[in-house]
């Protein structure tokens, strides 16, 4: 297990869980940090019923995806220098697919001599990418709506963790395979409460955020929203309530939430 990266840990598993949020949609993450920092490492981690690990795909696969399991909530796109590699134009379709699936979802398609309908068809994902990528991506992800459909996590590793995994390496504690342990999910959606007072200091946060990142900001506020309630059911399954504990969560996530620049851990 990967030192150092507890709040990674909480974020990777609160955003399954939103899958399971009753009433809301389930949101989707990309987790942006230079070369050997983790990334595709964490992320694997914990293995779901509702999340599927893909190093690569295209439009066409995702559509089959969708339509083959309506169980997963979640693609995990381990790669995605791998998925924007391909030719543009399959580049662009696998975009353009993806904000479809995160957004409206995937309810029909239609092609000459075929038509298809899909079960459950809005889905989320959790992607890794470098920061160099997510620079020279943004512009065109904005114009197409893509980035504001996604939660941007830039985060790096400080000195002192990188002296410590130095000194875990040294030691030979990753040349041993882990067993991993499951995470651990609801097989119906959840309904979460929340107060008025903690929906307002969520619409707040959501609100800062969005206009930090040149945005309205109405889909930060939903993906906060959804964020709180699933991080209150990461606490309990059951009669979970969106308290303190989850707006804490959101504070401490909310400084990482950028495009453009990566934090320390």
């Amino acid at each position: 297990m990967l030192m150092g990266f507890d709040i990674l840990r909480e974020l990777i598993q609160t955003v399954i869980l939103t899958g399971r949020v009753k009433g809301h949609q389930p949101v989707s993450l990309l987790l942006i940090a230079p070369v050997e920092r983790g990334k595709t490492s964490i992320v694997l981690e914990r293995p779901c019923k509702s999340a599927v690990a893909l190093s690569d795909v295209t439009g066409g696969g995702l559509r089959e995806m969708c339509k083959a399991h309506p169980e997963i909530s979640h693609f995990v796109l381990t790669d995605f220098v791998a998925v924007t590699s391909h030719k543009s134009f399959v580049a662009k379709g696998t975009i353009s697919m993806l904000n479809a699936i995160t957004e409206e979802g995937l309810q029909g398609t239609a092609y000459p001599g075929t038509v298809e309908f899909y079960q459950a068809g809005k889905r989320a994902i959790i992607g890794c990418l470098t920061d160099r990528l997510a620079a020279d991506q943004r512009q065109w992800w904005s114009r197409t709506g893509f980035a504001s459909r996604m939660l941007p996590f830039g985060f790096d590793h400080p000195e002192a963790l990188r002296i410590r995994i130095h000194d875990a390496i040294s030691e030979g504690k990753f040349e041993h395979t882990e067993v991993s342990v499951p995470l651990n999910i609801p097989d119906g959606c959840i309904a979460v409460q929340f107060t008025p007072a903690v929906a307002r200091v969520i619409r707040a946060l959501a609100e800062h955020k969005g206009k930090e990142l040149h945005e309205i900001g109405y889909r930060r506020h939903k993906q906060y929203r959804t964020l709180a309630a699933a991080h209150a059911i990461l606490r309990t399954w059951k009669k979970p309530k969106v308290e303190m504990a989850d707006i804490h969560f959101l504070k401490t996530i909310d400084p990482y939430i950028s495009y453009t620049q990566t934090r320390l851990l």
